[in-house]
């Protein structure tokens, strides 16, 4: 299967779900919700040293020192046993999930649009698809016994809080990048978790804003090289990564009421690189963004 350059051909949703869906059953996590609108793409194939000493502990390769030691290590060997499957190729992912198309009612498509649970999709028994579960995100697996009125019954317990990736980017080495984003993926294996929510890195151009804190900055060419080694790090471990918020969530106070306002040379020099270099490292998610840009929603926009 050829995959097409940037812009990215969007693939329909049922499809590119069921696509992610298969990947992750045969190859490791089961068990993507719909708590947001998701852009699935089929994208292209998969330096300063460092000066925050605190970081070295959390990837070093030494038996001493390992993110993981401080989880019940019964329990995570538990949760991988159960959780890791041999892992097939995105092409052999997309041929199942055409096969299973094939067999679906449109009353299973429609279904199948919407998730459950608030982070999970749907199962369908009788074609074998099981629920797949996403995860929140950039600087390590979120903690949530319950969201909103949905209490989960196998809520994850232990997780790692890493830095705080603003100064993930400080460092300007992107070979920390995908050792950082590596470790994330092997927790969210180790916990059933197909799909990550991460990375974020939304510019930082309002100072208020109440997330820059787990976003990469405003430097656009910095943001471009560490995302596509987040990229890297977590899909080399199975997991999949969500590009997210496409495009211009810059605030968090009203966001899903806010109009961003951009003409299309600032949209392609700063906005849009990161997006591009993710998608280029073969990111397999998109989410977009609750906002509107240029007084059109972005996930029913044609412009964007």
């Amino acid at each position: 299967m050829v995959s097409p350059s940037w812009p990215a051909r969007v693939f329909p949703p049922i499809y590119a779900l069921l696509i992610l869906d298969i990947y992750q059953q045969r190859r490791g996590p089961r068990s993507i919700p719909c708590l947001y609108v998701f852009s699935l793409v089929l994208c292209s194939p998969l330096t300063a040293s460092l000066e925050a000493d605190f970081f070295t502990p959390l990837f070093s390769t030494s038996a001493d020192v390992n993110p993981l030691q401080f989880r019940d290590n019964k329990n995570r060997q538990n949760r991988v046993e159960k959780s890791m499957y041999p892992k097939i190729s995105f092409a052999e992912a997309s041929q199942w999930a055409e096969n299973i198309l094939q067999q679906m009612t449109l009353e299973e498509k429609c279904a199948y649009v919407g998730g459950i649970d608030v982070f999970f999709t749907k199962e369908i028994e009788h074609l074998g698809v099981s629920r797949v579960l996403f995860s929140d995100a950039t600087a390590g697996v979120a903690l949530r016994e319950r969201f909103y009125d949905v209490t989960y019954q196998n809520a994850i317990n232990t997780s790692v809080a890493f830095p705080a990736p603003i100064m993930l980017a400080a460092t300007w080495n992107p070979s920390l990048v995908e050792q950082y984003a590596t470790a994330i993926g092997e927790e969210c294996n180790a916990n059933g978790i197909g799909v990550l929510l991460a990375p974020g890195f939304n510019l930082y151009r309002i100072s208020q804003c109440g997330r820059n804190f787990e976003y990469f900055g405003e430097d656009p060419f910095l943001i471009s090289r560490m995302i596509e080694r987040y990229v890297t790090g977590v899909q080399n471990t199975g997991t999949i990564a969500t590009l997210k918020h496409f495009v211009a969530n810059n605030t968090d106070y009203f966001r899903r009421k806010s109009n961003t306002i951009i003409d299309q040379r600032t949209l392609h020099e700063i906005y849009l690189p990161a997006f591009k270099a993710g998608i280029d490292a073969g990111a397999m998610a998109v989410m977009t963004s609750y906002n509107l840009v240029n007084g059109e929603w972005t996930g029913q926009s044609d412009d964007i």
